[in-house]
């Protein structure tokens, strides 16, 4: 499949890097435990693909424009243009989206960009496409255990601002919001193996400080990651459908901040919904945003360049 000279391939384990993981799995995070070949620079990595993306249930109908930041991704696979997933994401500048790293892990072909519209199926005002993306290089995905699931995509073309497309601010570094009512937006479904709806939800979720997530949740949960919701089976959360959305939430200044991005929960059941921490991440983004990152074609990806930008383990070392 690949024409390749002198490379090693590291073949990560699916308990990532052979150590057995403690703790219960991850509830809703289906993992297809079959190897994808993810082509970097100088070196071939495995991926474990995770297949829960995560949307809205128990939510109400968005108003026109009420969530401008807000954009729909829709993700083709290579080497054919089979449409096989879908996200959400939010947009931070004129040329970059913040998403989920697992919703762009694995073989990108191209990535199309509904930018301005509450509705799916409807090409928004400024719709374009992705030129590169960049997966943050800590990212873990597995059965037991999600971190740093977070990536920035860079757009083919600018972005204008306009009644119903605007940038979103972002949490500042270290900003923690205790226990302040947000608000998660998606087109993800309204039940575990429910349908996806056409126009975008809203739920409403309060936020989790994170020692008491960490302590009540029966999820795994790691630093950088803020938990939204409550305790209770049956309510509202996130749910199949939109991971890499967003969560809004007010900061000490009553200022509406993107506050999360959409990454695991418990099968769409109402309880605890985990969003990676852009506060937490924001060093990571901010870098990501002021560097200009040149990027050829690479490997069996024509038209989109993927970059991790960390240190590797030494079980993917070449």
């Amino acid at each position: 499949m690949l024409s390749l000279c002198c490379l090693l391939v590291a073949i990560a384990s699916v308990s990532a890097g052979g150590n057995s993981k403690s703790g219960p799995p991850v509830e809703g995070f289906f993992v297809t435990e079959f190897l994808k070949l993810v082509l970097i620079p100088t070196r071939i990595i495995v991926h474990i693909d995770v297949g829960t993306h995560k949307g809205i249930v128990g939510g109400s109908r968005a108003q026109n424009c009420q969530f401008p930041s807000i954009v729909y991704l829709e993700i083709f696979n290579q080497p054919t243009d089979f449409s096989y997933s879908a996200c959400g994401g939010t947009l931070v500048d004129a040329t970059h989206v913040l998403t989920a790293a697992h919703c762009v892990e694995g073989k990108v072909r191209r990535i199309k960009v509904n930018i301005g519209s509450n509705n799916k199926r409807s090409p928004g005002s400024q719709s374009t496409t992705v030129s590169k993306f960049v997966i943050h290089g800590g990212y873990v995905g597995t059965k037991y255990v999600v971190k740093n699931d977070i990536a920035m995509l860079t757009l083919n073309t600018r972005v204008r601002e306009a009644r119903c497309v605007k940038f979103a601010k972002l949490a500042s570094k270290g900003e923690t919001f205790g226990t302040s009512r947000c608000i998660a937006a998606g087109w993800g479904k309204f039940a575990y193996k429910g349908q996806s709806p056409d126009q975008l939800f809203k739920v409403t979720l309060p936020a989790i400080p994170a020692d008491v997530c960490k302590r009540r949740s029966k999820m795994r949960i790691s630093d950088g990651i803020l938990c939204a919701g409550d305790f209770t089976a049956g309510g509202t959360s996130t749910c199949q459908g939109d991971s890499g959305g967003p969560l809004y939430c007010r900061n000490r200044s009553y200022q509406t901040v993107l506050a999360g991005v959409t990454s695991f929960g418990s099968r769409c059941n109402g309880e605890v919904s985990a969003f990676t921490d852009v506060g937490y991440f924001r060093d990571w983004i901010d870098s990501n945003l002021v560097t200009t990152i040149t990027v050829s074609q690479i490997g069996h990806i024509p038209q989109i360049g993927y970059i991790s930008k960390a240190k590797r383990n030494s079980s993917e070392d070449c």
